[in-house]
């Protein structure tokens, strides 16, 4: 029996052919900003191997997937289509062959709606806000802003993503903006805060008090009652050689002495603070060498001319196994040697210490030690528990 040629190549070429009529097919769904769409995975003449996932237009939607199918969100607004493409691998006895499936996804509008369009604030008085979304869905990059920050802030920021609430908290008397933009298609909503001015009855400072370096500074706050008050304020230094203070009350120490510092209302309140300033010092000194007895430690107590002269210090050894020191000045023994301890200011003046870590006595180390001062001190327990 002779055989037909073309039989036999209409059998070899009929698996190329089903693959090709797949790949040609397309699939379309639409859904909104926030909603998630399943694609099933595609259907071959076989045993799916493997499915790479990916779109043109990673901006409008996120792809995740493989041989069972994809998830797709759509994440912002988009006009027209966005395609998503599933490459596949599949084997069919001995045959393998790959393949491309098309899927089309369009997006609907939806409307942001905001539980609040006009609130009225006090300063310090907070509203939460948050939107619904017509379409039932979440919203995965909304975005909040305010038009002010110094006049109401958002979740203590000039801006929140990604959540359905935020807190807006009114600072200071004025009116803003906050917008929630969604991206989903439609004017995104506002609502207008405006904060109303409230007269101080009564201030105060803290600290009454504050003491500086010369050439640091400090800060002091100005409490108003009632809570939220907005009176505007103005701050003046009694010596300026001594201290000047900034328009938010931040104090800069300029020279040794002493200054007042005066906070005023517009209508006509006033605290004041006193501010003692110290010299930096001209000298640090330390004793030029002293002893300490391995495992043990003291203390090296600086000395700064002038006497009244305030500073603070940083403290160092140049040989940490044989005595180390910590950030009070205090110098622990490690094993016999020599080590070089250094205290600098924080205006730069520096001393140094040269300790010898001795030996302990024959039966004096701190482990005996310790040893020997508990049982003393239960003996003198027991002694006058008795008496």
């Amino acid at each position: 029996m002779k055989r037909n040629p073309y039989l036999r190549t209409n059998l070899v070429l009929l698996p190329a052919v089903i693959m090709l009529a797949f790949a040609g097919q397309a699939r379309a769904q639409s859904g909104y900003v926030g909603e998630s769409i399943y694609l099933p995975a595609p259907s071959v003449p076989g045993i799916l191997d493997a499915a790479g996932w990916y779109s043109d237009n990673t901006g409008a939607v996120s792809v995740s997937g493989n041989i069972s199918g994809a998830t797709v969100r759509i994440d912002s607004y988009f006009s027209g289509q966005v395609t998503v493409t599933c490459q596949y691998a599949y084997h069919s006895g001995s045959y393998k062959n790959n393949g491309r499936a098309y899927y089309y996804i369009s997006c609907k509008p939806s409307s942001l709606r905001l539980n609040e369009n006009n609130v009225t604030l006090d300063p310090g008085q907070s509203v939460k806000l948050t939107y619904t979304n017509s379409s039932g869905f979440d919203l995965p990059f909304v975005a909040w802003t305010t038009s002010d920050e110094e006049i109401a802030n958002i979740n203590s920021d000039d801006h929140a993503y990604g959540v359905k609430t935020v807190t807006v908290k009114a600072v200071r008397p004025g009116e803003c903006i906050i917008t929630c933009n969604g991206n989903t298609g439609t004017e995104a909503p506002t609502c207008t805060i405006t904060v109303r001015n409230v007269p101080a009855t009564g201030i105060s400072l803290t600290p009454e008090k504050l003491t500086l370096q010369e050439g640091k500074s400090g800060r002091f706050e100005c409490r108003m009652t009632p809570e939220g008050a907005s009176s505007e304020t103005s701050w003046s230094s009694s010596d300026e050689g001594v201290a000047t203070v900034s328009a938010s009350g931040r104090v800069t120490a300029t020279g040794e002495g002493t200054a007042t510092i005066t906070v005023s209302t517009d209508n006509g309140l006033s605290a004041k603070a006193m501010v003692e300033v110290s010299p930096a010092p001209d000298q640090v000194t330390l004793p030029s060498s002293l002893q300490v007895t391995s495992g043990y430690s003291m203390v090296i107590r600086p000395e700064l001319v002038p006497s009244n002269a305030m500073t603070g210090f940083e403290w160092e050894t140049d040989n940490d196994k044989v005595a180390s020191v910590d950030d009070t000045g205090r110098v622990k023994g490690k094993t016999p040697g020599t080590a070089v301890i250094t205290v600098k200011t924080s205006n730069g003046k520096s001393a140094t210490c040269k300790v010898t870590v001795k030996e302990p006595s024959e039966g004096m180390d701190y482990r005996n030690v310790s040893v020997r001062i508990s049982v003393l001190e239960e003996l003198i327990g027991e002694s006058s528990s008795d008496n």
